[in-house]
């Protein structure tokens, strides 16, 4: 779960890249902060590979490849509204109260969509079609359930825009299931693995961050803790599994931070 900085930044961030549409129909809104499913759909699931669920439904189970945008929301329908940043003019209707995918069609611009949703309920269900998952998707899902990390090479190819890495129950928050914290050659191999995820997320974005950037935002976390720890080896393995931890839930924020370098 994203700490409340950290929601307050995931915030700030949709505003900026999920703009409202020319017009918001009567009981949706685009009002990103008071989104329930925000956080559910667009952060770290706690699944392995702790793919965003997002990924999870609509890039892998109806293999609709490229990074969505949501354009509305209506907590009261458990649904949301959204297009692809790479093909604007499609529309998609995530039903979250079945899990159902629907796709608005004849629909070929902001403006349309929003003038027929604010029709009403039945005008906008004659437009919707109903995308059916894809029968390899829904495989792909139920291996990444089972933490198949073969599937890995599958989901770059077919599904996604860059390649995951394996996740570890504790990593994911599941502790009860871990008979044993990772020592310190398994944490050590964790950093390594974070820093590869952070290149991945970036250039997903097509961010460039730098191999300094990874080492100095891990060694600033590591030295505030230098004078505190006196024992080597296994003795500071909380704290260095807490910093893997808060490394693994800063990832976005590392890209979007690179994001706005590159932007000045």
């Amino acid at each position: 779960m994203a700490e409340p900085h950290e929601y307050r930044q995931i915030i700030a961030r949709a505003k900026k890249v999920w703009p409202c549409p020319p017009s918001v129909p009567a009981g949706w809104s685009c009002k990103w902060e008071d989104w329930k499913y925000l956080l559910t759909f667009y952060w770290l699931s706690p699944y392995y590979l702790m793919l965003p669920q997002i990924e999870m439904a609509v890039n892998i189970r109806h293999a609709i490849r490229g990074e969505t945008r949501p354009l509305l929301f209506s907590n009261e329908r458990q649904a949301f509204v959204f297009t692809l940043v790479d093909s604007p003019r499609k529309f998609f209707l995530f039903d979250g109260a079945n899990g159902a995918l629907y796709r608005f069609m004849s629909v070929g611009s902001e403006q349309a969509l929003v003038h027929l949703m604010g029709q009403g309920d039945d005008a906008i269900q004659e437009r919707l079609h109903l995308v059916k998952p894809s029968p390899e998707g829904e495989e792909a899902v139920q291996r990444i359930l089972a933490r198949d990390a073969a599937v890995i090479p599958l989901l770059t190819d077919k599904f996604l825009d860059y390649t995951p890495v394996a996740t570890k129950p504790w990593e994911e928050g599941h502790l009860s299931e871990v008979d044993e914290l990772p020592d310190e050659e398994e944490l050590a191999a964790q950093i390594e693995k974070h820093e590869a995820l952070v290149k991945a997320l970036a250039a997903k974005k097509g961010v460039d961050i730098s191999e300094q950037l990874l080492i100095d935002e891990y060694e600033e976390d590591e030295d505030e803790d230098d004078d505190d720890d006196d024992d080597d080896g296994i003795d500071g393995l909380e704290e260095e599994l807490k910093k893997l931890l808060d490394m693994k839930v800063d990832l976005q924020k590392l890209v979007e931070e690179a994001e706005a370098r590159g932007a000045h």
